[in-house]
């Protein structure tokens, strides 16, 4: 049987400082990346989600799964060294140009899906 391949708590906090975060475009990244990471949803909820579904104070987000089933998870700021994930989540859904529904400052489309997961798999093989 061989193991699954994962990434220690140190080699995510590599990853995450190899984000730059001095625009929009980093700023997202990042938040995409905690949030897979502290939640372990799927990039496909992760692209669904809105505005609406997003409770900061609580650190909760609903999420739409396999089969439409809605659940809640949970997030926290443990891989977040330099603030808040909630203070970021915040600054996207605020942006002037972010007048959709959706956090992640676009209408997303399942183009975005494949656009995150490569991004994603070069992330992580820098690591």
């Amino acid at each position: 049987m061989i193991l699954p391949k994962f990434l220690n708590y140190n080699e995510m906090l590599e990853i995450f400082d190899t984000i730059d975060i001095s625009d929009i475009l980093g700023l997202r990244d990042r938040v995409v990346m905690e949030l897979l990471y502290a939640t372990g949803i799927r990039v496909s909820e992760l692209v669904n989600i809105k505005k609406n579904n997003l409770d900061l104070n609580n650190k909760s987000i609903v999420v739409t799964g396999k089969g439409n089933k809605t659940r809640i998870v949970f997030f926290n700021d443990v891989c977040d060294k330099s603030g808040s994930i909630s203070i970021d989540i915040k600054a996207l859904c605020s942006i002037p140009e972010n007048e959709t529904d959706s956090f992640l400052c676009a209408d997303i489309t399942s183009v975005f899906i494949d656009i995150a997961e490569l991004f994603i798999g070069k992330l992580l093989s820098s690591v």
